[in-house]
């Protein structure tokens, strides 16, 4: 999960319904940021609240997230229904199946959310459309300092189960072209791998945020018959500002409660 912006607000704990999730709710409070991705459905499902609402993502809405009193920008994720996304937390209303896709303005700085979800498939992809959408919204502010997010990372990470699984590579080559001519874009951010890390792309700083649901067991063996694993490290979250004009991210860990039911 990431957060960015410079707004301020007050979460109402007395709205809180899910305790074993209540010190992520903390963690979160003292920000108070726009929310670029806030993975409640994945939140649920792993601490064993995916049935509570029969599957009802406008209850996950009205009890998760609605509680944090902060504007919502939703990407999805490759476990993310692309219309329920869109549905019940915009951008605004598309033909179905396509890309959930934003821009918006967090005070000086721009937050460019972009779909790197293939339904109907775990790995990432940016097609034509999604690369030809990201250019043309790029080039409507080349001024403005920007920070791009996107679920799938655009590079390997080492982690062999999640690299089966990542970004295309033919469209790892096509972004990075097209960031070339992009200098606005300071910074990267991504998630999916479930665990931190940082490196550069395109000549950029990119940071793979933690998860709020899981936190991956690191192992860099060469064998790809290593399975993702669950480690018990604390879980975390990214938080992006715009200082003296550059993209500084912090990564705060959250604790919760791993030993809560999960749905099988």
């Amino acid at each position: 999960m990431s957060i960015a912006g410079n707004t301020s607000g007050q979460i109402d704990k007395s709205r809180l319904i899910f305790p074993g999730l209540a010190s992520l709710y903390e963690s979160i409070a003292p920000y108070s940021y726009s929310i670029i991705r806030f993975v409640a459905g994945a939140i649920l499902v792993y601490h064993g609240y995916g049935k509570l609402f029969g599957g009802n993502i406008q209850g996950v809405a009205d009890h998760v997230v609605t509680p944090l009193g902060l504007p919502m920008h939703a990407t999805p994720g490759n476990h993310d229904d692309r219309d329920l996304l869109r549905a019940h937390f915009g951008p605004s209303p598309a033909p179905a199946g396509e890309p959930v896709n934003f821009a918006v303005q967090c005070g000086a700085l721009r937050l460019l959310g972009c779909d790197s979800t293939s339904p109907g498939d775990d790995g990432g992809a940016l097609d034509e459309g999604q690369l030809a959408w990201l250019e043309r919204t790029l080039a409507e502010q080349p001024e403005t300092p920007t920070l791009l997010a996107l679920h799938h990372p655009p590079v390997l990470t080492g982690v062999r189960v999640m690299d089966t699984i990542a970004l295309a590579a033919e469209d790892r080559v096509a972004l990075e072209l097209l960031l070339d001519s992009h200098p606005q874009v300071q910074a990267i951010t991504c998630g999916h791998v479930h665990t931190t890390m940082t490196t550069t792309f395109a000549g950029r700083q990119l940071l793979i945020c933690p998860s709020t649901s899981s936190a991956l067991r690191l192992d860099l063996r060469a064998d790809d018959q290593i399975s993702f694993a669950v480690s018990r490290q604390p879980l975390g979250f990214a938080v992006h500002l715009l200082v003296d004009g550059r993209v500084v991210s912090h990564v705060p860990t959250a604790l919760a409660d791993m030993t809560a039911p999960r749905d099988e």
